[in-house]
């Protein structure tokens, strides 16, 4: 939300520069309309993070044609005309980087190309048990939950987005906050009931770009580790951040 206030912010000013620069001839009416966005957001901190009071000093900020627009860019779906274009990860070429497992959230949401690969030491027990056949069915449902949920959010998964995140990941796959799940008997079942999950009416084409970021992910399998690593991390980080949210560590299966 602050991200699509600040883009919407400078893409106002932008526009009322055009319009001042082929009216500079014209009058101009005198009121709180004429100001500039940034001049009546003035009082407002829009780098800390915005809350409803602070939202509503916003909406109040804004003129009715600015709320119509905004209202009209939401309502269908435009929010990339006022976003600044999110490439995914899994298309860059870089290497992800290996870290240890720590309860420091700055340390998990730092920015990299690729998320960092988590060293985690399985125990030595598990090693020898048999891992039942349905767990790679499972795997490509979370992949395409956290693909989804990287689409939704414009590629910013923590901070205040941290729960919005994880309630993306575990509506697509309940199996993350869950150690019960149903049981798959093929991939193709396991995306139907994620893409059921998400939302029975999605279009062909927002399918077919979920299943494309399902297929860059697989191509490497250092992608499908770093895709893993990072819904441990948002499960990890939301516990640090809000131990109110009602998730404890072995609450979920990764």
């Amino acid at each position: 939300m602050q991200r699509i206030v600040q883009q919407y912010q400078n893409q106002i000013d932008q526009d009322s520069l055009k319009v001042h620069d082929e009216n500079s001839d014209m009058d101009m009416n005198k009121n709180d309309a004429d100001a500039s966005l940034a001049e009546r957001l003035a009082g407002v901190d829009l780098d800390a993070e915005i809350d409803d009071d602070k939202m509503v000093k916003i909406w109040e900020a804004l003129t009715e044609k600015e709320r119509e627009e905004f209202t009209s860019l939401v309502n269908r779906q435009q929010i990339d005309a006022i976003l600044t274009p999110w490439k995914p990860w899994w298309y860059e070429s870089e290497k992800p980087e290996i870290s240890e497992i720590t309860n420091d959230v700055s340390e998990q949401t730092k920015k990299s190309a690729i998320p960092p690969v988590l060293a985690i030491g399985a125990p030595v027990q598990t090693l020898t048990q048999k891992v039942h056949p349905s767990v790679i069915f499972q795997l490509a449902q979370i992949s395409l939950a956290y693909v989804y949920m990287m689409r939704h959010l414009n590629g910013e998964p923590y901070g205040s987005n941290l729960p919005v995140a994880f309630t993306d990941i575990i509506t697509a796959s309940p199996l993350v906050a869950s150690k019960v799940s149903e049981i798959y008997n093929s991939t193709h079942e396991a995306l139907l009931v994620g893409f059921c999950n998400i939302d029975e009416t999605m279009s062909i084409a927002s399918k077919c770009t979920l299943l494309s970021d399902l297929l860059a992910i697989y191509s490497k399998s250092m992608y499908v580790a770093a895709m893993v690593s990072e819904v441990y991390s948002i499960a990890n980080s939301l516990i640090s951040q809000d131990p109110n949210f009602g998730l404890k560590n072995d609450d979920y299966i990764l």
